[in-house]
């Protein structure tokens, strides 16, 4: 394969019948989700004939029909930038201005934002499913389409607040897609439940297992998260046996027991990625799925997804990090400490990612570029490109990889170095403990523990003294704010810079 494209035309010759994809309102095979994909590219191609290998923006809801204009993008043979919906102005100003794309697919009401946001290029109106203007396929320039070339573009944030635009290749993504599908036995009889909005790289796998092993997708509206109960019966429904969500959506069905109640039924496969899993809530899905398989996988988003995996093979304490396993095929996993030195097993050093999982790059910024990704510090005699993740890891007695913490979450506080990671771990060993984010507060030059509670609160002292069990003095936290709920940033995983800003 040399493009992604060429994995919906072995779908439509194999399974044209089957379904592919489906929401609350559509539902379309691979035959017809060839059909409406060819559709949109001849639409793009007409009215941007010669656009090739550019950006093109994604603005619209999760949909079937945003799904096809995803895969109509790289039909056009150029690449996607799928765009939050509810972006605020000034962010999608900035996004806007950095990727001077000439065309937008948008929904009706995205218009208006889009033209605020300084958008000067041509839009398609996603109302409606584009059909194929004839039977006959129009040549699109997709076949030109290198591995090498971008798929999609994603922007992540950035520790100065301007956006990223993190782009990720043809062969990245199917590099790992087909590990994915073949190591952990994803066939035609997967079904699954998409989590993750189109605009976070989560969704990345959801969109191209169908593809790639015959796969049914089954898209979630976020509504469908704010009631447990019926979410559960909604993917009963489906006949759902498969889960990539992240561990923030994971434990919203544990924070409540809400499987006391009503159980997914025959769940085979469970994978996580995005943020870290606190192995209380791990264990609960466990205890009320013994025979499904769990998979921790970690992975930033330069690196298409994930990079490393650990099939859940033994049982863990609550208060035991689980571990992040080992590489995926065609990646390796360079941990160095600050001399860019190899470290010992055991040791703790930064996790350093080389092979074809790799990001080309920040889109329109080669400084951040040349900053992140360089050459491999263990030889000079050719390029050999490293990406410098930032997160710090170690080996344990298994041999596997743990993760430890964010280079910029650990902090030097009364002459130590402590990882913020560490207090947030102990912290989940408490029964009650919901969620939890621990912040530095550098003006007083303390550590901040904000918690959410099954009881709501008022358990600041039993808190401080579990922690005080576990933890030496220097870590323990100033201040322990128990709160009704602790804020999410576009992503789904936990705001510590809106939490920061509040100390």
């Amino acid at each position: 394969m040399t493009n992604l494209t060429q994995y919906l035309d072995l779908q439509n010759r194999l399974r044209k019948d089957k379904i592919a994809v489906k929401d609350g309102e559509t539902t379309l095979t691979f035959g017809e989700l060839y059909q409406q994909v060819n559709g949109i590219g001849q639409k793009i191609v007409d009215m941007e004939p010669g656009l090739f290998n550019s950006p093109i923006i994604i603005f619209s809801p999760k949909s079937v029909v945003a799904y096809c204009a995803v895969l109509g993008v790289l039909w056009s043979g150029n690449y996607y930038v799928p765009i939050d919906i509810e972006m605020p102005i000034d962010r999608l100003k900035l996004i806007v201005s950095t990727l001077g794309a000439r065309l937008a697919l948008t929904s009706p009401n995205g218009i208006d934002a889009l033209n605020a946001a300084g958008f000067c290029g041509r839009t398609i109106v996603l109302d409606a499913l584009i059909p194929l203007k004839s039977d006959v396929e129009v040549p699109t320039g997709r076949e030109k389409i290198l591995d090498v070339d971008p798929a999609y573009l994603l922007f992540t944030s950035g520790s100065t607040g301007i956006p990223k635009g993190v782009v990720i290749s043809h062969r990245a993504v199917i590099d790992y897609m087909q590990w994915q599908c073949a190591t952990l036995h994803f066939d035609e009889s997967t079904i699954l439940a998409n989590q993750a909005p189109f605009h976070f790289d989560a969704s990345m796998p959801d969109i191209y297992t169908p593809l790639v092993c015959g796969a049914t997708l089954t898209l979630l509206e976020n509504q469908r998260f704010l009631f447990p109960n019926q979410l559960v019966e909604f993917l009963n429904q489906n006949q759902v046996n498969t889960l990539i969500w992240v561990p923030s959506a994971l434990m919203l069905l544990t924070a409540k027991d809400y499987f006391a109640q009503n159980t997914i039924k025959g769940l085979r496969l469970v994978m996580f990625c995005g943020e870290v899993m606190p192995t209380k809530h791990l264990n609960i899905w466990r205890k009320y799925y013994p025979d499904t398989v769990f998979v921790n996988l970690y992975g930033p988003t330069e690196t298409a997804y994930a990079c490393t995996y650990y099939v859940i093979d033994r049982d863990f304490p609550d208060t035991e990090p689980l571990p992040i396993g080992k590489p995926c095929q065609n990646t390796e996993i360079l941990i160095l400490n600050e001399w860019d030195q190899q470290v010992s097993p055991g040791e703790t050093g930064e996790l350093c990612v080389r092979g074809s999982s790799l990001s080309l790059g920040y889109y329109g910024d080669i400084v951040k570029t040349n900053t992140a990704f360089v050459q491999s510090p263990l030889h000079t005699k050719y390029r050999d490109l490293i990406y410098r993740t930032g997160d710090l890891v170690r080996q344990n007695e298994f041999g596997e990889i743990l993760y430890v913490g964010r280079k910029d979450f650990q902090i030097k506080h009364r002459g130590h170095r402590i990882e913020l990671g560490e207090i947030e771990a102990v912290a989940y060993g408490i029964a009650e403990m919901e969620q939890c984010c621990a912040v530095y507060d550098e003006e007083k030059q303390q550590i901040i523990l904000y918690c959410v509670l099954s009881t709501g609160g008022g358990m600041e002292k039993d808190i401080y003294m579990h922690l005080k069990k576990h933890l030496p003095i220097y870590m323990l936290p100033a201040k322990i704010q128990c709160k009704d709920t602790l804020p999410l940033n576009a992503n789904g995983k936990i705001d510590r810079l809106a939490l920061k800003n509040q100390a």
